[in-house]
């Protein structure tokens, strides 16, 4: 909270004798430092009740009415005081902090404003105006803000951990992780510095020092959930997949009323080599009972017009209306939309905004941010736009709003996009999928919304939205090295001891053939190292790549002939940036729909013979396909024309696809 100002003011009964207000509220503000808020309460009460203008104690009341997490009584006091007194800073920086706690953050950061104006050179009200700008998406004007405050107090912890928080958004990790780590010296109990540092760390791929950092931020906070489900988060992007699930399982231990941690420990378990499909819809529908059927009694009945045949508004709610793959994936439903049929609105819960998130605002007919609004507030939002039918791009995925989605405000429900499996939801109606991620015979009764196919494929390279390089794909790298190169950079969690052990038979199949893996410095790719050595493989034969930029990352398709694909999480759009640069991927199908992505994209371009079911039919393609380095030249030299030529590319069918669904399950609705 801000500083607070005492006023004067007239003489107040007590015990018989006479003490000034003054007198009594400076009691009542000791009181309420030393944390005895009932007793600065019941002062403040008295004093009101002789002199029911003092602005002080108005106030006081309000911010106590904030400590207790009271917000719209703390309005209500604060306005009043203010009313008295216009001319106070605390009261309208408080007053900010009030309306920033109903997510109310414009009128905010109006209040932090007035409160910078009336009192120059405090840093609080610059310190908390950033961080409401921050919320409404304005990093630039949030890192300003920052800045401003620091220039005042240079060593304040939590401003110096607000700015980093945003310079790592920003992809400014440098400076993030300095700021962090004079965060850190300045407030070594603090958790919070250890774990904002820990995330700096991570970003780097430094796994090892970020997790050390967030040990130790466990040690001095072991009930607090959000220690454990950061750490969670690290060990899982090293590769700890069963480590990440305890320490998620410590963090609802600590607070099992956090829907967010139960979905990301949900995630990890996709991940893991062994979950199996029955296993895990047994883990989304009891995140669905804890979480989301609860919420089913705020569903009320929804009152769009029944008509088969009217103009469809689709609603689009995601955390990546951004330069993020799904956001790749989904603006070509509105580029290339029925604009005649479909009105398209998107529901956007991002901080992060960039040249496509206005691709977003300008192909959209609304574009509503709903990041920092409460779950009830956003449902509303997209009952009142009367959206017809609302598409959930984000299942489990961060950035997700399931427990909007649970709140049905729309008649029709879909999941798509970011996950091809499930959620789990009930108030999730359908899910879309294809042919190949769930072939004929697919218990479908592993989902928990029904099921429609799509005719061709779930995925969509649209290569104006995925900023596809148009220049000549590279002659086969072996040709020239001499030798042929198998290669990998999907996210590094997904390769696992059992995927080094399959890459490692291969290799031995192919004499002198080498690895090029993405993967972080340190404990990650002394794991692999230490692994395939064991399998046989010297260290001689393997080339780790960092984790770069999307247009550095692409060239290193230049640099494989063949790639090989992770189990039980397949390559999804990794792959299909390989096909693209002319790297075709030898896939094995996995236990869950994740690991048929391979199949899917690999039976859209006509070469599903690069899929195999077993771990030895794997060995056999992939192998084979490394020794006839003629077969690579003719792959790679047809690559691209043959998926520009493919359903992947085509994104106008797509979407008309996709939006036949939407009329076909809207008129089942209007029929029901």
């Amino acid at each position: 909270m801000a500083e607070m100002v005492h006023q004067r003011g007239r003489g107040m009964n007590a015990g018989g004798g006479t003490i000034t207000a003054d007198k009594a509220f400076a009691a009542a503000f000791q009181q309420y430092r030393s944390g005895r808020l009932a007793e600065a309460e019941q002062i403040c009460l008295r004093i009101l009740a002789s002199q029911r203008d003092h602005a002080d104690s108005l106030h006081l009341l309000g911010v106590i009415a904030l400590n207790v997490n009271q917000p719209d009584i703390a309005l209500e006091l604060i306005a009043q005081a203010i009313k008295r007194n216009p001319n106070n800073a605390e009261f309208h920086c408080n007053f900010g902090m009030a309306l920033a706690a109903r997510r109310r953050f414009d009128e905010a950061v109006a209040e932090f404003n007035k409160a910078i104006a009336l009192r120059a050179g405090h840093s609080d009200p610059l310190n908390h105006r950033g961080t409401a700008l921050f919320n409404l998406g304005r990093n630039e004007e949030a890192i300003v803000s920052y800045r401003q405050a620091l220039a005042i107090r240079p060593d304040d912890v939590d401003t110096l951990q607000n700015l980093g928080c945003v310079l790592l958004l920003n992809d400014q990790v440098d400076e993030a992780i300095e700021l962090h780590c004079k965060a850190v010296a300045l407030s070594p109990q603090n958790p919070r510095t250890h774990s904002n540092l820990a995330m700096d760390l991570n970003n780097k791929g430094q796994f090892e020092e970020a997790i050390f950092e967030l040990q130790k931020a466990v040690q001095i906070a072991p009930a607090n959930a959000d220690m454990h489900s950061n750490l969670a988060y690290v060990l899982k992007d090293a590769g700890e997949l069963s480590k990440s699930i305890e320490s998620y399982e410590r963090a609802l231990a600590c607070d099992p009323s956090r829907a967010d941690i139960a979905s990301n420990r949900l995630l990890t378990l996709s991940l893991h080599p062994g979950i199996d499909s029955q296993a895990l819809a047994m883990e989304q529908r009891k995140w669905n009972q804890t979480y989301a059927a609860p919420l089913s009694k705020l569903i009320a009945n929804h009152s769009n017009e029944r008509n088969p045949d009217r103009k469809l508004r689709i609603g689009y709610i995601s955390g990546d209306f951004r330069d993020h793959i799904a956001g790749k994936m989904i603006l070509p439903l509105l580029l290339h939309r029925n604009r005649e049929q479909f009105e398209v609105l998107c529901y956007y819960n991002g901080v992060q905004s960039d040249e496509m998130t206005a691709k977003f605002r300008a192909q959209s007919d609304g574009f509503r941010s709903i990041v920092g609004m409460d779950d009830d507030s956003a449902a509303r939002q997209i009952r009142s736009d009367s959206i017809d039918i609302l598409v959930d791009c984000s299942g489990h995925m961060g950035g997700n709003r399931l427990l909007v989605v649970a709140r049905k405000p729309a008649p029709v429900q879909i999941m798509f996009i970011s996950y091809p499996g499930s959620t789990g939801l009930d108030a999730l109606d359908y899910r879309l999928t294809d042919p190949y991620l769930d072939p004929p015979g697919t218990d479908e009764s592993l989902y928990s919304e029904k099921t429609i196919h799509l005719s061709d494929t779930f995925w969509c390279f649209d290569p104006e939205s995925m900023d596809a390089p148009r220049e000549p794909i590279n002659e086969l790298p072996a040709i020239k090295n001499g030798y042929v190169t198998f290669g990998c950079v999907n996210n590094f969690v997904k390769v696992n001891d059992g995927v080094l052990e399959l890459w490692s038979r291969v290799m031995r199949e192919v004499p002198n053939s080498h690895l090029l893996l993405l993967a972080p410095e340190g404990e990650g790719r002394r794991r692999v190292t230490e692994k395939m050595k064991k399998e046989g493989i010297e260290s001689s034969r393997l080339e780790f790549v960092p984790r770069v930029g999307r247009e550095e990352y692409l060239r290193y398709f230049s640099r494989m002939d063949i790639g090989l694909d992770t189990v039980p999480y397949n390559g999804h759009t990794t792959s299909l940036d390989g096909m693209w640069m002319g790297v075709a991927t030898v896939t094995l199908m996995g236990r869950t729909i994740v690991g048929r992505a391979g199949f899917s994209e690999l039976s859209n371009v006509g070469l599903s013979e690069l899929s195999a079911k077993t771990p030895e039919e794997f060995v056999r393609v992939a192998s084979d396909l490394g020794k006839d380095v003629d077969r690579q030249r003719q792959l790679r030299e047809g690559m691209r024309e043959r998926m520009a030529r493919s359903p992947l590319c085509d994104a106008a069918r797509w979407v008309s696809n996709v939006e036949s669904v939407y009329r076909q399950v809207w008129r089942k609705w209007c029929e029901t």
